[in-house]
């Protein structure tokens, strides 16, 4: 049974009015005994049209509250790696906007990498390749998230005027980042030192 916005009063439907039709009939035709049988017929039609309403309802009622938190998680985990693709393409380019993270992350660490991917270009330095990840992980606690991952930026390498920058390998290990809720989604609003990480990343 639908009910109005503002009003105490259902919503009028034709299965009611095809109810009220069939009161008139059997209570005029059938005297105590036609009324009987239509009142029943009332109660059966009204529940039946109530139950036959808005799905939603139900699906409310049934809603996991875990998965809501699995598609928020996974939405943290979407801002975190949209930051990366933008830095890695930005830093083997030598070329990045002042609003190239803009809506994904804010703050001094962000001026930072902007900056170093300019010095680099003006040092005529460029990264090739890229880094892998793995291990991504979110936790969500009301309007702010915690996303880690491992990382290793082995195959990730320098060039110098075209030639190849040797650097030394460090493997794998954690990084991270804080966001905050902006919206519908997430911004970051921190990225984490590795030493305050508990993540095995070996």
């Amino acid at each position: 049974m639908r009910w109005l916005p503002g009003s105490s009063l259902p919503d009028p439907s034709p299965t009611l009015g095809l109810v009220s039709l069939v009161v008139v009939f059997f209570s005029t035709r059938g005297g105590k005994r036609g009324v009987l049988i239509s009142a029943v017929a009332l109660v059966a039609l009204s529940v039946s049209a109530c139950s036959s309403g808005d799905p939603s309802v139900g699906d409310a009622k049934s809603a996991d509250p875990s998965a809501a938190r699995a598609v928020e998680e996974e939405a943290a985990i979407d801002t975190y790696q949209k930051f990366w693709d933008i830095l890695i393409a930005a830093q083997n380019s030598g070329e990045v906007k002042s609003s190239a993270f803009e809506g994904i992350a804010t703050g001094t660490f962000v001026e930072a990498r902007i900056k170093r991917i300019r010095d680099y270009r003006d040092q005529k330095i460029r990264r090739v390749g890229e880094p892998e990840f793995s291990a991504f992980e979110a936790s969500v606690n009301d309007d702010r998230a915690t996303v880690t991952a491992c990382f290793n930026e082995d195959e990730w390498g320098f060039e110098r005027d075209g030639q190849s920058v040797e650097v030394e390998k460090k493997g794998s290990g954690p990084v991270g980042t804080q966001l905050e809720r902006s919206g519908d989604g997430w911004i970051m609003t921190e990225l984490l030192e590795p030493d305050t990480i508990t993540k095995d990343c070996s």
